[in-house]
């Protein structure tokens, strides 16, 4: 792989004239991702391989640690009002934007000569506003609804410029909040929250974060280049933070065949990767490896919100009330999880979750399904993995039992990646499905079911559901406590998925490897990486 990777770097070199090149000393870390990057515009990208490449190459106000705490970024200080509704945030004077030798010179004639390389508060102002602005779609949306105006921006009854966000001047930035959040720091380390310089984005023309001309970075590194399956970090030679990181260069590398890619990485030719619970089940896992288990996934059982049959609550409570998950995970050798949160992203605050089995009530919601779809009878496909057609046999035979010969459901097995982008693409009825959180926190796993997420898989909606997920970070655990149930009893309400049992995804690094920051998803982070 490191082959293939150096004669793509010396092609590269050749075509571009880039005179960087690595050194024998040079620490380079090579991480395997899942799929190709879509993009870099830190305030749209949904993707999670660009949303890896984006942390890297931005650094937003403030940056989180792998213990949660809350560190400077390009704002060197802070004070929140005692109400915790209002905070001024002091830029140190040293941030700077990386313009790219290649920008500069395709953007020479849209960008002003005295084009500004110093990273302001107008930045933030400008950024912060593109968040919200409901045509830029956005995946971060829903993290920044507590800010002032948000929602009525985001559901168009307000202009962007009405946000709560206020440059006061060049160094100082003010954020009104209509509720006190307590993690609203740690959110402002996400993606969507990085600086935006008004000035370079008007002069790409529609084109901001799609090519290296067009992306302007001032994080720890840059991207110096990319094809359809590589992507090239260098060190940032203009950044003046806390944070530059150990690292000369990162790769991140795209491999279609992960048989390969299990090869590779048991010949130690990636330095790191995040593998199923299948894939590592299949890898030869040498001395030397360091290996990090995490309990983010909850396999469950999904229904298409938009499907003609399945957009009929009643059929679908029809359908819960006739699986018992508990039996399904028993089957399968498996543990229920109840809950609505994988255990990464679960608070121990609530213990019991609601429960939809219930056979009484099976036959009064498919009568009233029938009568309202007008139908005799409804045909049905589930989607699962050939691992998991089993359990779905054994859960058809139950649905026979109790729903008869008016529910005929298929099942059809393909493979995971089919199986995501089915759900991806809303291709599918009934899918056996395993809901992943991205990261370890509450907020951001339930705020993916809210209308304001890109990540919103079911496009479940609900007003309820927002304010919810509004209200959950108070700063009150009996309040979160309570926020947390009241979440679950809806998403059970409104039946779109039944959470069945937990999986684990690992993340392997190879031998030498050392200090790589995992955090799940697309939170990836070599800053105190090493390599023996």
């Amino acid at each position: 792989m490191k082959q293939r990777i150096s004669i793509l770097l010396i092609a590269a070199l050749l075509l571009t004239g880039l005179t960087a090149c690595s050194g024998k000393g040079d620490l380079i870390f090579y991480a395997a991702v899942d799929a190709p990057a879509k993009g870099f515009d830190p305030q749209i990208v949904s993707d999670e391989t660009g949303r890896m490449i984006v942390r890297g190459c931005y650094e937003g106000l403030v940056t989180v640690a792998a213990d949660g705490s809350v560190a400077p970024g390009v704002a060197s200080s802070w004070t929140v009002s005692p109400d915790g509704l209002t905070y001024f945030f002091t830029l140190r004077p040293d941030a700077a934007w990386h313009l790219t030798s290649n920008a500069q010179e395709q953007l020479e004639s849209r960008l002003p000569d005295n084009f500004p390389l110093t990273v302001t508060a107008y930045d933030f102002e400008f950024a912060l506003r593109r968040a919200v602005d409901p045509a830029m779609g956005s995946p971060d949306a829903f993290r920044f609804m507590n800010v002032v105006n948000a929602e009525a921006i985001h559901q168009s009854k307000a202009a962007p410029e009405t946000l709560g966000v206020y440059a006061i001047d060049a160094h100082t930035l003010q954020i009104n909040l209509t509720r006190r959040q307590s993690n609203f720091l740690t959110v402002l380390a996400e993606p969507a929250a990085m600086p935006c310089s008004e000035v370079f984005f008007n002069a790409c023309i529609g084109r901001y974060g799609t090519y290296i001309k067009f992306i302007l970075s001032n994080g720890p590194y840059y991207l110096s280049r990319f094809d359809e399956n590589s992507y090239r970090l260098n060190r940032n030679p203009d950044y003046h933070g806390e944070h530059p990181g150990n690292a000369d260069y990162l790769w991140y590398y795209y491999v279609a065949d992960r048989n390969n890619l299990l090869k590779d990485l048991a010949d130690s030719e990636y330095s790191c990767a995040a593998l199923t619970a299948e894939e590592y089940g299949r890898l030869r896992v040498r001395k030397g490896f360091t290996v990090k288990e995490n309990r983010n996934l909850l396999r469950s059982l999904v229904f298409n919100l938009d499907d003609p049959a399945l957009s009929n609550a009643d059929l679908r409570k029809a359908l819960a009330s006739a699986t018992d998950t508990a039996a399904i995970a028993a089957n399968a050798g498996k543990t229920l999880n109840a809950g609505y949160a994988p255990e990464s992203a679960a608070s121990g605050l609530v213990g019991s979750h609601p429960n939809l089995y219930n056979e009484e009530k099976v036959y009064d919601y498919l009568q009233k399904a029938l009568e309202a779809l007008d139908k005799t009878s409804v045909e049905l496909t589930l989607l699962c993995e050939e691992q998991h057609a089993d359990a779905m046999r054994k859960l058809l035979q139950e649905w026979q039992k109790l729903l008869g010969v008016t529910v005929s459901v298929n099942i059809s097995a393909v493979t995971a990646q089919e199986l995501r982008d089915a759900v991806a693409s809303g291709s599918y009825q009934i899918a056996f499905y395993p809901v992943k959180a991205e990261t370890f926190s509450t907020y951001d796993y339930f705020g993916a079911f809210t209308s304001y997420s890109g990540d919103n898989f079911a496009h479940y909606a609900s007003a309820t559901a927002n304010l919810l997920v509004n209200t959950l970070y108070s700063g009150d655990n009996v309040k979160f406590a309570a926020c947390y149930r009241s979440l679950e009893n809806l998403l059970a309400s409104d039946v779109f998925m039944l959470p069945v049992w937990n999986e684990s995804t690992y993340f392997v690094c190879t031998k030498g490897v050392s200090g790589v920051d995992y955090r799940g998803g697309d939170q990836l982070y070599f800053g105190e990486a090493t390599k023996s």
